[in-house]
């Protein structure tokens, strides 16, 4: 079955480059532009009215920014789109960041970059829902694994990480307790309740309950209790799906 077009609106000041986006956006095949304008002033009322799914934002606008844009819908109620940052420059990254953009195109772009960003997309939504799919057949009790002198009993809310060596994983928990077991990460992480345990790579799970820190420059994820910092590494595609995590999880953060 074709998937649904992604819904979109782009939000860009110079009508040459409002047209250009338009022609890409609907060129994917992916998406389609339900809206655009090249007046920032009326972007929060075409927003409302259309309910995409993804902004393209325009950083660099008069009056109004797309800064300014995104921290007015950061304050909005309601179910928020994702925002894609579309700028000639690279200076308001970590900004951009802040405001939980989904993604920033540096301008010239290529279709094929907007493909990958649509295509993330869509992989946070499948990875989110089999994660909210995952959390009917939980249980938060005690586990229990095998290890070489025979089994361990695990609770999953003293699990600050589990790191993977081959056919080993080892958990790392509080208070300074150390498991290792002959478990694949992979089967592991099936048993594990889905709203509080993050993948960060194929040899990491953290329990985000402990997650202090995502530090984007290191691709590192920082946990701390008792005043002791774990880490691990994280790429920055699956830094952009913990974050989504993390919003969309029933812990306050």
């Amino acid at each position: 079955m074709r998937e649904k077009p992604i819904r979109t609106i782009i939000i860009e000041d110079d009508p040459e480059a409002l047209y250009l986006l338009t022609t890409l956006v609907n060129s994917t095949g992916m998406a389609e532009v339900c809206g655009s304008t090249t007046n920032p002033a009326v972007a929060l009322e075409l927003i409302k009215t259309t309910t995409p799914e993804i902004i393209f934002l325009d950083i660099r606008m008069p009056h109004i920014s797309g800064l300014d844009i995104a921290r007015e819908i950061k304050q909005t109620s309601g179910k928020k789109p994702y925002i894609v940052f579309t700028t000639a420059s690279d200076d308001y990254a970590l900004e951009a960041f802040e405001y939980s953009a989904f993604d920033y195109l540096l301008k010239p772009f290529s279709a094929q970059r907007l493909r990958e960003t649509l295509q993330r997309y869509r992989d946070t939504l499948s990875y989110s829902a089999e994660r909210t799919a995952k959390k009917g057949a939980e249980t938060d009790g005690v586990l229990i694994f095998k290890n070489t002198n025979g089994a361990v009993f695990i609770d999953p809310a003293n699990v600050i990480m589990i790191t993977a060596d081959g056919n080993y994983s080892t958990f790392i928990s509080v208070p300074n307790r150390t498991d290792t077991v002959t478990i694949l990460l992979g089967t592991i992480e099936n048993q594990l309740p889905a709203n509080k345990f993050f993948r960060t790579s194929r040899s990491a799970i953290i329990n985000t309950s402990f997650l202090t820190k995502i530090d984007s420059k290191q691709g590192q994820c920082i946990l701390s209790k008792n005043g002791k910092e774990y880490r691990c590494e994280i790429s920055r595609e699956r830094i952009r799906l913990l974050m989504e995590f993390m919003k969309n999880s029933d812990r306050d953060i």
